[in-house]
C-alpha cells in the first residue's frame, strides 16, 4: 500500500515535534539537577529515567503517527527536533524556570523567617526569664551545697571521735 507524501510529512512533522518534546524532558533534568544536587548514583539512575522517556516518546510517537512503522525520517526528524529546541527555545526556558524557581524559593524563606520570628523572640523572652529564675537558684544552691559539705565535715568528725573515745 503506498504511503502519500502528505502522511510522510505529518509522520516527519510529528517526529520533529517529539525531538522538542524529547529535548524538553533533557532540560527538566538539567533544571533539577542545577536547582537539586545529587550524587553520581542518582544522576546516573536520573540519566536512565531520562532515557526511559524518550524510549517511550519515540515509541507512542511511532506508534500513534505511523502505525508502528518505524522510517529513517522519522530519527533525522527527532534528531532534527531535539537541536531545533536547543538552539531556540532552551535557553529561554532554562532561565525563565530557573528565575521562576529561585523567586519562589526565596518568598518561601520570607514568609518562613516571618512566621519563625515570633518564635524566635518568644525563645529570646523565655531564655531571659530562665536566666533570672535560674540564677538566685544556682546561687541558693551553691550556698546550701557549701552548707551541706560543712555539715557533713562536722558529723564525720563527730562519728570521728565517739569511735575513739569508746
Amino acid at each position: 500500500m503506498p504511503v502519500s507524501v502528505s502522511n510522510q510529512i505529518y509522520v516527519f512533522l510529528c517526529s520533529v515535534a517529539g525531538g522538542m518534546l524529547i529535548a524538553f524532558i533533557f532540560d527538566l533534568f538539567r533544571i533539577k539537577r542545577r536547582t537539586i544536587k545529587t550524587s553520581n548514583i542518582v544522576t546516573y539512575i536520573e540519566d536512565f529515567i531520562f532515557w526511559i522517556f524518550a524510549a517511550l516518546v519515540m515509541l507512542l510517537l511511532v506508534y500513534y503517527s505511523n502505525e508502528g512503522e518505524s522510517r529513517g525520517f522519522i530519527f533525522i526528524g527527532i534528531f532534527l527536533g531535539a537541536i531545533l529546541y536547543m538552539l531556540s527555545l532552551s535557553k529561554i526556558i532554562m532561565k525563565s524556570v530557573l528565575a521562576i524557581i529561585k523567586v519562589v524559593c526565596n518568598v518561601f524563606k520570607f514568609l518562613f523567617n516571618v512566621l519563625v520570628y515570633p518564635v524566635r523572640i518568644a525563645v529570646k523572652i523565655a531564655s531571659r526569664l530562665i536566666k533570672l529564675v535560674c540564677m538566685p537558684v544556682k546561687k541558693t544552691w551553691i550556698h546550701v551545697n557549701k552548707l551541706l559539705s560543712k555539715w557533713n565535715r562536722f558529723l564525720f568528725k563527730l562519728n570521728a571521735r565517739k569511735k575513739y573515745q569508746t
